[in-house]
């Protein structure tokens, strides 16, 4: 991980221009409230331009003209704006950027930003906090649990994987890693571009929060069925040394509930041989139920659900 902190610490909202770009502005106002209270609950400053002029969103959502400038900077400042002029100019000064797409904008060409919003409506701290985050190739911390932090691999986990997955009991019942690190590393490049900034979703990194060492990897796995729909898996490995204490479960319900509480999930399957008889108990104690038997590269698999109550 890179020795620089990068901390989100304000958030510059190009507000009239915006406002201009929707057709439904009392909707647009208050879902702009809700936006303000979850920002300013975890201390992020807020900054509107108007015509040039810069104005502060205070904690009682009064707007103040600030008579002070300031340099915004881009390892702690998140720019929202609804002109590609704007974008352009904070994109190429390395600033996180996100566009806004409204009702009258959206035919123009915003290539350079590489997340947009359509509205404010759920639109929080914990959004901006992620997207921020991956565009200087942060891990998103997914959940935390008691002991644990899940969150995304980065390419910094690769030794620590390499360790974990050197024993013939972990990849007995699951892939091994590339014998070549570059192709690994290639790959977990990948899988980070097209994965997790993609669906949200993927196989995280489990990491013990008393020793801050990551001990394995559990989430969700987005495939398709013979009709082209997404079906979501879930998979778990814990290092051997930390085995039966309790992680693979911990981490696992906390997966499952975070996916059918915060996503459009409702329905999660997992696939076990059936001579791996510990992780056939563990689907059975988090509430997974039989559903069939499946054959795959001559193996014979049981596939078993769990479906959002």
């Amino acid at each position: 991980m890179t020795n620089k902190e990068y901390i989100l610490k304000n958030v510059i909202i190009y507000y009239e221009e915006i406002s201009k770009k929707v057709r439904h502005k009392e909707k647009f106002f208050t879902d702009f409230t809700y936006f303000f209270r979850t920002l300013n609950e975890n201390n992020i400053s807020i900054f509107l331009i108007f015509n040039d002029k810069k104005y502060e969103v205070t904690t009682d959502n009064e707007i103040k003209e600030l008579k002070r400038d300031i340099d915004f900077k881009y390892d702690d400042s998140i720019i929202i704006s609804a002109n590609r002029q704007n974008i352009d100019n904070w994109v190429e000064k390395n600033f996180s950027v996100i566009e806004f797409i409204g009702d009258k904008n959206m035919e123009e060409d915003f290539s350079k930003a590489k997340v947009a919003i359509t509205k404010f409506d759920g639109i929080d701290y914990s959004f901006l906090k992620k997207h921020f985050g991956r565009h200087f190739n942060l891990p998103w911390e997914v959940l935390e649990t008691d002991r644990l932090i899940i969150r995304e691999l980065e390419i910094a986990d690769i030794d620590r994987l390499y360790e974990i997955y050197n024993d013939d009991d972990i990849v007995r019942y699951t892939e091994s890693l590339f014998e070549d690190k570059d192709m690994e590393i290639e790959y977990l490049k990948g899988y980070i571009e097209n994965i997790y900034k993609f669906f949200d979703l993927g196989i995280w990194g489990i990491v013990l929060k008393d020793e801050n060492l990551l001990i394995g990897r559990a989430g969700i796995d987005v495939k398709a069925d013979d009709k082209g729909e997404s079906i979501y898996e879930i998979g778990y490995l814990i290092d051997k040394k930390y085995q039966q204490q309790g992680y693979a479960y911990e981490s696992c319900l906390a997966i499952i509930n975070y996916c059918f509480e915060n996503t459009g999930i409702e329905k999660i399957i997992c696939i076990i041989e059936k001579e791996n008889i510990a992780s056939l108990k563990l689907a059975k104690k988090l509430g997974f139920q039989f559903e069939d038997f499946i054959e795959k590269d001559g193996k014979l698999l049981e596939r078993y659900i769990i479906v959002k109550e």
